[in-house]
């Protein structure tokens, strides 16, 4: 039998332990941490959208999703992939970049026609401008909006990264490029502008984060990627059949698993529903918290 002091002894080790639990529990509930016996997410397919050939596609803020086919038609569909409207471009050319979080202003990025047009919300043009008549000259790789309704330029030429303001043809700010990505070798997928930071996709190389004055700021080493979704504080994109989150600022991570029966290229994530892209269709999950 044990005595009083071993007692005591055995009593204060099981508060310790005790304590040391509640503790772990307590800081893993802080970081967002799920038990690993939490339910699991599961997605329910309410319907799928025949696309002809997908090209690219947004989502604005009020999780409305515009996606473009083959012939670079572009179409507005409310969050239940019910169609609202199309556009269809008078000339033809290869629509490189869909940006509609603005909801007011949609931007279309031709990097053939070396063109970007602005639509309204009910996908009327508001004006299309050739960027020679504004830039000095070069091929632009990429284009996207800034939230002060500027525009970023990714000039291939002479590897700099520019906002202008179209309206009245000037340089806000530009910054060379060549010290950060490698000019002879990237594959520059997608750019766009999220809480006040730019974010360049290069396939080979991964992410580059500016400031919204194109300050440098760092890289994720995330290659392989074409594109990047944003919700809340998160990035999010599509690999290897899972859908994989981040944290903006702490760079954690959660996946989530997609249906295994569809090559799926590209994803967005709405408040409650997720919209997945394949060769020829946009197929709308409801996500089951």
């Amino acid at each position: 039998m044990l005595n009083m002091t071993e007692k005591q002894y055995t009593l204060n080790t099981l508060k310790n332990k005790v304590s040391y639990i509640l503790l772990q529990f307590a800081f893993l509930c802080l970081l967002g941490v799920q038990s690993p016996h939490a339910a699991a997410q599961t997605l329910t397919l309410l319907n799928s959208t025949p696309v002809d050939r997908f090209g690219t596609l947004s989502i604005d803020r009020l999780h409305n999703i515009y996606v473009s086919d083959r012939r670079n038609n572009v179409f507005k569909l409310d969050s239940l992939g019910n169609q609202l409207q199309v556009f269809s471009p008078p000339t033809q050319g290869h629509l490189a970049l869909i940006e509609a979080w603005n909801v007011t202003k949609i931007l279309l990025f031709y990097d053939d026609r070396q063109q970007v047009t602005i639509l309204d919300r009910f996908l009327t043009p508001i004006s299309s401008t050739r960027l020679s008549d504004i830039t000095e000259g070069g091929i632009i790789k990429m284009a996207t909006i800034s939230n002060d309704d500027r525009i970023w330029f990714l000039n291939e030429s002479d590897f700099t990264l520019s906002k202008f303001d179209i309206r009245f043809s000037n340089a806000a700010s530009r910054a060379p490029l060549n010290q950060i990505l490698n000019p002879n070798q990237n594959d520059i997928r997608f750019m766009r502008e999220y809480q006040n930071n730019l974010y360049i996709v290069d396939r080979l190389s991964g992410i580059y984060i500016f400031d919204n004055m194109g300050n440098y700021k760092k890289r994720l080493p995330l290659t392989g990627l074409s594109y990047l979704g944003f919700k809340g504080d998160e990035g999010y994109y599509l690999k290897d059949g899972q859908l994989v989150f981040f944290n903006l600022y702490t760079q954690q991570q959660r996946t989530f698993n997609l249906p295994a029966n569809k090559p799926y290229l590209q994803a967005l994530v709405g408040d409650s529903f997720l919209y997945l892209v394949s060769g020829n269709s946009l197929d709308l999950y409801k996500i089951n918290k």
